[in-house]
C-alpha cells in the first residue's frame, strides 16, 4: 500500500513538472527539432527523384528561354508542382504558356518515368 502511494505522488509531481512553463517550452523545442529531422528524412526520396528528372532536363534546359527555365525550376520545387503539372498539361487538355511540342512531351515522359507519381 506504501509503495503505491509513493509511485502515485511521483505521478501527481511528474504531471505537475511538466506543466510548468519551462518545460512546456523544451518540449516545444525538442518537439518542433525532431519534427524537422522527421520531414527532413521523409522527404529524402522525393529530393532524390526531384533532383534525377532536373538532370534528365538539364539538356534540352539549355536551348530554352531563360522564363521557360525559371518556369520548370519552379514546376520542380516540389512533388505537389510535379503532380499538378503532369494532371493538367500532361494528361489533361489545358495548354501550357511556357512549354509545349517536343520539350513538353519530354518532359511529360521524364515525370512518368520517375517514381514522383507514386511516392
Amino acid at each position: 500500500m506504501f509503495r503505491w502511494l509513493i509511485i502515485l505522488s511521483e505521478v501527481v509531481i511528474l504531471i505537475m513538472a511538466l506543466q510548468s512553463t519551462f518545460a512546456q517550452y523544451l518540449l516545444s523545442d525538442v518537439q518542433g527539432k525532431v519534427s524537422g529531422w522527421i520531414e527532413h528524412v521523409a522527404t529524402i526520396p522525393e529530393k532524390v527523384e526531384l533532383r534525377q528528372v532536373h538532370e534528365a532536363m538539364a539538356g534540352p534546359m539549355e536551348s530554352m528561354r531563360p522564363y521557360q527555365r525559371e518556369y520548370l525550376n519552379d514546376v520542380l520545387k516540389n512533388k505537389g508542382s510535379v503532380r499538378h503539372f503532369h494532371k493538367y498539361y500532361c494528361k489533361g487538355d489545358d495548354k501550357n504558356p511556357f512549354v509545349n511540342g517536343a520539350s513538353l512531351h519530354y518532359f511529360c515522359s521524364q515525370i512518368e518515368a520517375s517514381e514522383l507519381l507514386t511516392i
